[in-house]
């Protein structure tokens, strides 16, 4: 993982550069060097990846009175983020097996509960039977009320007892329908509201998974490896002096020659 530079390097930064505005070192450009050789020599099919863009990266570091540098890429190369070269990712999300497949398995069967609830022929039934039954109601109350306002037009000026009981009779029973349709209503508005309970209580897990790798995945992943994994990888954080780092660029089929060194950007 570390590769050692020439024991005559020298005039080597006493700190870290600014990431963000600096001018590469020769040690540096050196460390770059050595990754162009290494891509130059790489699979053909790690070579034809990486002239579609990617970036990568080197850290100088001084330990044990040697200097090296670290080298690594961003993202995956071929599907992979461990060549033998590079400093391996904290989180391999992509190995099988591994936290963040069998969390995207969990997210899947969840989509898929969703998916099945949402077309469940008892709730598309409800959902249609609430529908109607608001149109039915709807159009009921309109018609009864046309009624009443089209007797009422007729009606002389001088009410007799039988006009006087039929428009309160018209009234008592457009009040009883709306009472009895409304209970009727509400029981099937009942069962929708069951069936997307379900489906809510559905999605509010899956937004805590999709919430959990980054609480999770990548603070317990990156505690293991620094504490618990590897004694080369907590040995590469806490007794390699870092110099200096510099990203570099693949853009193009001529990769191997045009690679040079950049600001760094991270």
């Amino acid at each position: 993982m570390l590769h050692l530079l020439p024991s005559t390097t020298t005039h080597l930064p006493t700190t870290l550069n600014n990431p963000f505005y600096y001018s590469p070192t020769p040690v540096c450009r050196e460390a770059v060097e050595r990754v162009k050789q290494w891509i130059a020599k790489a699979p053909i099919s790690f070579q034809q990846e990486v002239e579609q863009g990617k970036m990568f990266g080197v850290l100088v570091v001084e330990t044990q009175g040697k200097i090296g540098f670290l080298a690594g890429y961003s993202g995956q190369i071929c599907g992979r983020s461990d060549w033998d070269y590079f400093v391996p990712a904290v989180v391999d999300y992509l190995q099988d097996g591994g936290y963040f497949k069998r969390h995207e398995a969990d997210i899947t069967l969840l989509n898929q509960r969703i998916a099945a609830l949402t077309t469940r022929e008892s709730y598309v039934q409800s959902r249609h039977d609430v529908a109607a039954l608001q149109t039915e109601i709807t159009q009921h109350i309109a018609a009864a009320q046309a009624q009443m306002q089209q007797e009422k037009a007729q009606r002389p000026a001088v009410l007799t007892p039988e006009l006087i009981r039929r428009s309160q009779f018209l009234k008592a029973e457009l009040h009883r329908y709306k009472v009895q349709s409304k209970a009727a209503l509400a029981e099937k508005q009942a069962l929708v509201a069951a069936h997307e309970a379900e489906i809510a209580a559905l999605k509010a897990k899956r937004k805590r998974h999709e919430r959990r790798p980054c609480s999770n995945g990548y603070s317990s992943s990156l505690c293991y490896a620094i504490i618990g994994a590897s004694a080369a990888t907590c040995s590469t954080f806490s007794t390699h002096k870092c110099h200096q780092q510099v990203v570099v660029s693949v853009a193009n089929h001529a990769c191997c020659t045009t690679l040079s060194p950049t600001s760094c950007a991270l």
